[in-house]
């Protein structure tokens, strides 16, 4: 039977007049009465399933879902409701075959994040033990970072460098100390082992011209995806090459390894959130000075990008009392972005023309003084002079309050001065070549790659004299006083009005300028880990909690006393923990440990107090504390989630083990979960926990029972 078109259409019209509307009930029926009529209308089965889901019917959105997708063949976006759908409810394997379907039709890395996410732990490779002689390099930083941007700035273009000439080197591995997209089923002392050639596609990407960031976002997932567990032991070395403050990149993750004989190094950027407060977001000189602490507490060797920040951490070491330890300078390169001269010119270039211009390649960020340069050209320009354009080539970032008044009330200086960000190194390349001299106007650096960028292209540079940047310039450079505007302006003025100035330095820099590749940073590096991993030293001990006062590790709490915790980084006790959250720190998988004490009395008798917390999912779960090798023969402590009391502490009496420490392994036997889209897997954590010499399990009651109100 054929029915009119009218009555055919009538009712998917109404259906989607009352989805516009929010009015899922009556869509639905609408939906429903036309699918009747038109059970071939593929479109409607998936706006269907829309309309269930907002109303909570997802089993029955599921089956829309399901309808449509097979309706419409293998359509990428009604496999993906109907992946999302199965997801949501829990059933596993059927959403799995749904975004895998959807993957092999339209890559994408929301999908392959769920796909991740889904992932049995169970199918995982068995660890791999590392060789001694292995060095291990830490990219975690550079994995977060690309994540939020397409192309590689700074830290992470030394990173770049170290990994394209290292990557074909059988000692060494990349690794993550944590994955995103995956269950968090390593085992404290564990690492994901990325795959060497798909890093340097990774690497090759973010520097390729034109730029595409979400195919470097599935490059990303599907190199994570695709990572080994590995464990390095004895006679290797693990080097933090990025950021160690950020990005799960700080040195607690790698206390465990430590422990079983591997060399712990870390290269040092700068102090500047130390040494310049003011120039850096509030939480990011807490973040930094707390891991400071922790590096320095714990690090076995340091490598530094200049002498300058060398002599800055020296300095700082010795005012605060901290240990010594070696400290060795690898320079940063002197070179065109990324070791290559090809060029690009970028759209900018276009809008500028035949113009001359002045590059200011960098973040656009407070520290970096363009206010400077902006103010310079404001007295030029009324002085008379004819200025050249002047190009900011950078991200924006913060504390440009000044900038941005400046900028908008001249209309950027009457369209003198333009931006652009996210250039690929070829067209950076284009960028230098083209221009008359760049500037460089800092007021701290930890090295200054572009004043070497700048030398390799033989373009003349005016630079700040502060801080690293006479490392990297020579006497190669015209230096100005970044604090003293009148010194900046004549040395400006020069530089715009003098052609044979300018022609006179370029000839000496061609003449003279002693490039440094990206190769040899590379080279040196891994020379100078080599023999810091194999120069032993003295076994490191930890900071003590302090004894017998109990410690909120809620995060309210720990950051009321981030300036203590800075002092005594007691972050580092925590091994295979969370970062504060909320009421506590979850336990990262299965197991876990608690370093509390060292240097006791072997087999001195100790009472731990701590406030377990258990996450709903947890129910029924099992936890063991055992304090591992120890002069002790108490068996581990048993405990049932279902039996935890959250107004009682769990008292556990124990014993210093042989080496003097008290360190407590917590075992979970249970169910693992997270919220929502959230890749960290637990089910039990730390609320509180205090520790007190001797056997009064009756006083630690008292000490933990503020923790517990």
């Amino acid at each position: 039977m054929r029915f009119p078109f009218s009555l055919r259409r009538i009712h998917r019209r109404r259906g989607d007049r009352f989805r516009d509307a929010g009015q899922w009930p009556k869509a639905e029926v609408a939906y429903r009465a036309h699918l009747a009529v038109r059970p071939d209308d593929a479109p409607i089965h998936v706006q269907l399933g829309h309309v269930l889901k907002q109303q909570g019917k997802l089993h029955e959105a599921a089956e829309a879902y399901r309808e449509g997708a097979r309706r419409l063949g293998e359509d990428a976006d009604s496999l993906t409701h109907l992946a999302d759908a199965l997801f949501t409810l829990g059933r596993v394997p059927e959403a799995i075959d749904a975004y895998r379907r959807v993957d092999a039709i339209k890559p994408d890395e929301r999908v392959l994040r769920r796909l991740a996410l889904l992932a049995d732990p169970s199918d995982t490779p068995d660890t791999m033990i590392l060789d001694a002689g292995s060095l291990v390099f830490s990219v975690q930083d550079l994995f977060g970072y690309l994540r939020a941007h397409p192309t590689l700035s700074g830290i992470q273009r030394v990173q770049a460098a170290i990994i394209l000439h290292a990557v074909d080197d059988a000692d060494v591995h990349f690794v993550l100390a944590t994955s995103t997209n995956r269950p968090d089923i390593l085992l404290p002392g564990e690492y994901w082992r990325v795959d060497q050639a798909m890093l340097r596609s990774i690497v090759d990407h973010a520097s390729a011209d034109p730029i595409g960031h979400s195919d470097l976002q599935i490059l990303l997932i599907r190199c994570e995806a695709s990572a080994t567990r590995v464990r390095p032991l004895a006679g290797s070395a693990i080097v933090v090459l990025g950021a160690f403050w950020s990005y799960g990149n700080s040195v607690d993750r790698f206390i465990t390894s430590q422990r079983d004989g591997v060399r712990l190094g870390v290269y040092v950027y700068d102090l500047i959130p130390l040494t310049h407060p003011a120039f850096c977001e509030p939480d990011l000189v807490e973040s930094f000075s707390t891991a400071l602490a922790e590096m320095v507490a714990v690090a076995d060797f340091i490598l530094t990008i200049s002498d300058f920040t060398r002599d800055s951490l020296l300095a700082h070491l010795a005012t605060h009392g901290g240990r010594a330890l070696p400290v060795v300078t690898v320079p940063l390169a002197r070179c065109a972005p990324g070791g290559s001269t090809s060029a690009r010119r970028p759209a900018v270039l276009d809008d500028i023309g035949d113009r001359p211009y002045v590059a200011y390649v960098s973040t656009v960020e407070g520290r970096k003084n363009h206010l400077y340069v902006v103010r310079a050209w404001q007295r030029l320009m009324a002085e008379g002079v004819d200025v050249p354009d002047l190009l900011f080539v950078g991200r924006m970032g913060w504390q440009l309050d000044a900038l941005n008044d400046v900028l908008q009330s001249t209309s950027w200086l009457g369209r003198l001065i333009r931006h652009a960000h996210d250039l690929s190194d070829a067209e950076l390349n284009a960028v230098y070549a083209g221009s008359l001299f760049t500037v460089f106007t800092s007021f701290a650096e930890g090295w200054g790659l572009p004043v070497g960028e700048s030398l390799s292209h033989a373009r003349p540079c005016v630079a700040s004299n502060v801080s690293s940047i006479p490392e990297v310039g020579g006497d190669l450079v015209d230096y100005i006083d970044p604090a003293d505007l009148e010194d900046g302006v004549a040395v400006l003025r020069r530089m715009i009005l003098d052609p044979a100035h300018r022609a006179r330095r370029s000839a000496s820099i061609e003449r003279r300028f002693v490039e440094r590749s990206w190769n040899d940073v590379g080279r040196d590096f891994i020379e100078a880990v080599r023999s810091l991993a194999h120069n032993d030293g003295p076994p490191q001990r930890l900071p003590n909690l302090p004894e017998a006062r109990p410690i909120a590790l809620s995060e309210a709490a720990m950051a009321r006393s981030a300036e203590k915790h800075a002092c005594r980084p007691i972050g580092l006790l925590f091994d295979s923990f969370y970062p504060p959250h909320g009421n506590g720190m979850w336990m990262r998988g299965r197991r876990g440990r608690l370093r509390l004490a060292d240097g006791l009395v072997p087999g001195e008798p100790v009472v731990v107090g701590l406030k377990l917390i258990v996450a709903p999912w947890g129910a029924g779960g099992r936890i063991a504390l055992s304090v591992g090798p120890s002069t002790s023969e108490r068996a581990p402590l048993l405990l049932s989630a279902d039996d935890l009391d959250p107004s009682k502490p769990v008292i556990w009496r124990t014993n210093a083990d042989a080496s003097g420490i008290v360190a407590a392994d917590i075992i979970w036997d249970g169910a693992l979960a997270g919220p929502p889209d959230d890749p960290r897997r637990f089910a039990i954590g730390l609320g509180g926990i205090a520790y007190l010499r001797g056997d009064d399990s009756f006083l630690m009651s008292a000490i933990m029972s503020p923790l517990l109100r």
